[in-house]
C-alpha cells in the first residue's frame, strides 16, 4: 500500500512538474505570439504609409512631368508663331 502510495504521488508530482514546464511554455509563447502581432500591426502601419508617400511621389512627378511638357510645347508653339509671322511678313512684301 505504501509503495502504491508512492508510485502515485511520484506520477502527481510528474504531472504537476509537466503542468508547470507547459504553462510555462503556454505564457512564453502567448508573450511571443502578442509580440509578433505588434510588430504585423507596425509593419501594416509602415506599409501604408510607404504606400502614401508612394502616390505622393508619383503624383509629384507626374506634375513635374507635365511642367517639363508644358514648357516644351510651348517653345515649340512659340517657334511655330514666329515661322507663321516670318510666312505671312514675307506673304506681304
Amino acid at each position: 500500500m505504501n509503495n502504491l502510495f508512492k508510485k502515485i504521488s511520484n506520477k502527481v508530482e510528474l504531472l504537476i512538474n509537466s503542468y508547470q514546464k507547459l504553462s510555462k511554455e503556454n505564457r512564453c509563447l502567448l508573450e511571443e505570439r502578442n509580440n509578433l502581432l505588434a510588430e504585423v500591426k507596425n509593419l501594416k502601419n509602415e506599409i501604408n504609409d510607404l504606400q502614401k508617400n508612394l502616390e505622393r511621389i508619383k503624383i509629384s512627378s507626374s506634375l513635374e512631368n507635365q511642367n517639363q511638357d508644358n514648357i516644351l510645347a510651348r517653345k515649340k508653339i512659340n517657334m511655330f508663331l514666329r515661322e507663321i509671322d516670318k510666312c505671312i511678313k514675307m506673304l506681304s512684301n
